[in-house]
This record gives structure tokens, sequence and C-alpha cells, in this order.
């Protein structure tokens, strides 16, 4: 049984934002600020402009290919059945493991809050989400459009009542420690500006998603990261860029200079946990339709790609939160952001390769100037890319030569 359409603009939107809106600002934030001091502000800025310089790419392919499903599909459309297999495992293994950071953010914060176990409180929220998507995408749109209005409002509370107590002062030098780490630090504010793709990824269940698919992704794009650039701010000017160093929750540190310690922890733990749970959200969407999409065109197990009688994939659905909860168990935050940042970029290579002018045969007519910001994106990104962790870059390359030995198994089933 196929998708339903019955994601409007908005809904989309919001699964956007939430795929963006989650642990790197509230988990990766003080690494950046410790790393670059107040320069995080510019790394902040270079992660949003490479993010927008690819969206702007998505949506052109998701102009060529409408209501296909992200960039497995675009893959499928433009090279070989290797290349668009490759490209689906690859940002599968992306999405498993930056579910590990997310929930196990989740899991720290609510520790913070209450003193339940973190890990407990990741699991049983893998379990409540699985059970909502079960139910179909229309509830857990809905779902996700409340938690994304009740975060805007709360981070635009934060950032004004902050701004009265920064001190100027915080930002200066600009490069304490040089310009290396600024770049460096760009990798963590790509990572926290990455996720809008899930968008793409669910066109089969967005109305109109000629038109809906390239606007959400935009909106979702800039609306994150004026967020996230403002609150780097207020950040930075409320308290020296040492503070930040070893620091688990660094947004409950800014904000208790405004709030107190005890107010602060509340709100922020609010503001967290609304996040992490509209982000693990979405990424319940995007492994279960990417898996499932693995399954219904290669040579993966096909029970992973049935859907239900409301045109759920309940079984990819089931599989890929098994996975995220073995993830979550094995915790280890460094491997996490370093393994999601190689696979992610190294996806994000692969899609953009399909455009002009690395695909002469796309289908569509690309203006120069899109044509540039393609190449553009792709050396970009490749430079984010050498700035990885060493154990991160490992883990991706062990994940890349894992599919291909799938391939060898499954993809010449089909061939």
């Amino acid at each position: 049984m196929s998708f339903k359409r019955e994601l409007g603009l908005l809904s989309a939107t919001s699964l956007g934002i939430g795929g963006i809106l989650g642990a790197g600002i509230f988990v990766l934030s003080g690494v950046a600020i410790s790393e670059a001091g107040p320069a995080a502000i510019l790394s902040f800025v270079i992660g949003a402009l490479l993010s927008l310089m690819i969206g702007f790419s998505y949506i052109t392919l998701s102009k060529a290919f409408p209501g296909e499903g992200g960039a497995y599909y675009y893959a499928a459309k433009s090279y070989s059945h290797r290349y668009s297999f490759l490209t689906g495992w690859i940002y599968f293994g992306a999405w498993i493991i930056a579910s590990g950071y997310v929930t196990l953010g989740f899991g720290e914060y609510v520790h913070s809050m209450t003193g339940l176990p973190a890990i407990p409180v990741g699991v049983a929220l893998i379990v409540v989400l699985t059970g909502m998507n079960l139910l179909g995408v229309k509830i857990s749109g809905w779902f996700q459009t409340a938690l994304i209005v009740a975060e805007l409002v709360l981070l635009v509370l934060v950032f004004g009542a902050g701004l009265p107590h920064i001190n100027i002062g915080n930002f200066h030098p600009i490069l304490p420690n040089g310009l290396h780490p600024m770049l460096s630090a760009s990798l963590l504010g790509f990572l926290s500006l990455t996720g809008w793709d899930v968008i793409a990824v669910a066109s089969k269940e967005i109305k109109n998603a000629n038109k809906n698919v390239p606007l959400s992704i935009f909106a979702s794009i800039m609306v994150v990261s004026v967020v996230y650039i403002a609150l780097v701010f207020v950040m930075v000017g409320l308290y020296p860029y040492q503070s930040y160093t070893g620091n688990a929750a660094p947004v409950v540190m800014a904000v208790s200079k405004v709030f107190g310690n005890h107010i602060s922890t509340i709100l922020v733990g609010c503001i967290v946990s609304i996040a992490l749970v509209a982000t693990t959200n979405s990424f319940i969407m995007v492994t279960s339709r990417t898996l499932h999409a693995l399954s219904s065109n290669t040579g993966f197990p096909r029970f992973l790609s049935w859907t239900s009688n409301i045109g759920v994939p309940w079984v990819s659905i089931l599989v890929v939160n098994l996975l995220k909860t073995i993830v979550l168990i094995l915790g280890n935050l460094g491997l996490y952001t370093g393994g999601t940042g190689f696979l992610y970029l190294v996806s994000f290579i692969l899609t953009l390769l399909c455009l002009p002018p690395f695909n002469r045969s796309f289908p569509i007519r690309v203006k120069r100037i899109y044509q540039i910001l393609t190449v553009l994106s792709v050396l970009l990104s490749l430079f984010v890319l050498v700035n990885n962790t060493k154990e991160g870059t490992i883990y991706g390359v062990l994940w890349v030569l894992i599919g291909l030995v799938l391939y060898s198994i499954w993809g010449k089933a089909i061939s």
C-alpha cells in the first residue's frame, strides 16, 4: 500500500524545524563556544550558510523529481543502482547514529531535572513515539506542529530576557584560539543546523509536494538559523567563553544568569525536552522511510517495506527504533557527533553530485548561479569533512564498507 499525502505546508515545515531544532544547539553549542570562543557565532553562521546552500540544491532536486522521497530516490533517478544504494545506506547510517545523541541528550536533561536515569528515559521516549508514529503520519504531524510552536515561543522568551544582561567585553578577542578552532567548530554549527532534509524524505506524504517541499525546506532552515545564531550570541555575551568548557548543560548555565538556577533549570529543561522530543519524532520519520525505500527498491528483505492499511511502514518503524535503542544504550557522544558529521556530509555530497554541472542528464534546466552554488556546496562540504574527528571518520568509513558488503549480497539479487 502506498503512503497517504496528509502533511500540509505548516506540518511539513514543523517536521523540518523539528529535525533541526534539537540536541545540536543544547548539547553542541557549549563545545563550539569553548573551542572557538566568541567566534563560535561565526562558526554557526558558516554552518547556516552551508545548510542553506545545500538546501537550495535540494529544492532544485525536489522540483526535478516532485513527490520523490529524498536522497535515495534522487540518486536512483540520476545514476546507477549501486550509487543509489550507497547513498541511501550512508544517509540511513547518519540518521541512526544521530539518534544516539538526541535521545541521550533528552535523557540527560530529564535526569538533571528529576534524577531519573538517562538511558531508561531515552528508551521510554523511543517507545512512546514509536506507538504514536504507528498510528499514522497525520497524528504525528499534528503533534509535531504543537511541539514546534511551543518551542519557538520559549526560545524567543529566553533571547529577549537575556539581551539586557549581555557583557560586551565577553566578545573580545573574537578569535582567542585562532582561526582553525573557529573553522573546526563550523562542523558543530553545521550539525546543529541539519535535519531539514527530513522534508524531502517525507515528500510522498506531503500535499502539493511540488510547491510545499521547496517552501518548507527554505522556511525551516531560515527560522532555525536565526534562532540558533541569536541564542549563541546571547550565550557568548552572558559568560566568558572559558566558562563553557566541559559543561554538559551550557544553555542551563547561560539562562541561570537571567532567571536564577532553579527557574532556569526548569525553563531550559522544558525547552530541551520539547525540542528533543520533536527531533526524535522527525528522526523516526526519516529513518523508517529510508529503510522502507531501501527494502522496496533493493535486495533488502521485502518484509521491511510492509505497510499497514493506513499507509504506515510499520515494520521499518519497529526495526529502526530497535536500532535507535541499541545506539542509545551504547552511548558515546564523541562517536555520535563525529560519525553523524562524516556520514551526513558524505550523503550530502553524493546527493549534490546528482545536480548540474555534475549530472549532464538532469531533467530540468538549472540556472548557472545555482550550478555555482552546487559546486561551492560540494567544496565547502569537503572542507568541513576534513576537519572531522578521527573517531568519527573511522566509524563513517566502516559504515560505508559494511554497505558495500551488503550490496554485494543483496544488491546483486535484483540486478
